[in-house]
Formats: structure tokens, sequence, C-alpha cells
């Protein structure tokens, strides 16, 4: 499930008015800013779960935040949803940044439960 907030980050690029490219250079300067790996940044963008992570990841998801449209489109997407993922506030952006990211996690999850019971329902 968390894959597919992951899924939805990713598929709003073709969304948004950026080309990919400059997303993935984006992304590329943002993982050598906070010093972590090509394969480390593919992996918090393509399998990111709800833990613990390092600070430099932490601020790799608010590298990627700042300079992308990304926090907006998640904003938008989930506006009819009810979420505190807009309050949250941190003195640390890094932090507050990554407790956004799991915030929409968490809220993608119960979009997709709300809607496989709908769904559910339907057809039974």
């Amino acid at each position: 499930m968390k894959v597919l907030l992951i899924s939805t980050f990713l598929v709003t690029l073709s969304v948004l008015d950026t080309p990919e490219p400059s997303f993935v250079k984006t992304a590329h300067e943002c993982a050598k800013r906070n010093k972590i790996t090509h394969n480390e940044a593919i992996g918090v963008m393509m399998s990111y779960k709800e833990k613990k992570n390092p600070h430099n990841v932490k601020c790799f998801i608010n590298c990627i935040f700042q300079r992308s449209a990304i926090l907006d489109v998640l904003r938008k997407r989930f506006k009819g949803e009810k979420h505190n993922c807009n309050s949250i506030k941190d003195a640390n952006k890094c932090e507050e940044s990554s407790q956004k990211f799991d915030c929409f996690l968490k809220t993608e999850k119960k979009l997709r439960k709300k809607l496989r019971q709908h769904t559910n329902k339907k057809l039974g």
C-alpha cells in the first residue's frame, strides 16, 4: 500500500509541467547533496516505508519537496480526505518533510481501504 503513494508520487511527474528528466536531475542533486547513494534514493522513492530513517534520508525527502511541486500535488490529491498532514510543523525541516510524507502514506492507505470496501459493497 505504501508503494502506491510512491507510485502516485512518480506518476504525478507526468501531470506536472516539469519534464521527467528535470525531476531525475533534481532527485540526483538531492541525493548527492544529502550524501545518499543513487540506489538509496531510488529505494526511498520506489519502496518508502514508514520507519525511522537516517537524517540524510529525511533531508533527501525535504529537498525533493522543496525543489519540485510534488508536495502540492499530494495536497491536491488528498484535499477531500480527512488528514492533518498540512498542519505538521517542526523546526527541523527534514523531520517535518519526513513526517508529512509518512502522513500522506497513511492517508493513501486509508483511502485505498475505503475504496476497496466501497467496491466490495457494490460487488457483494
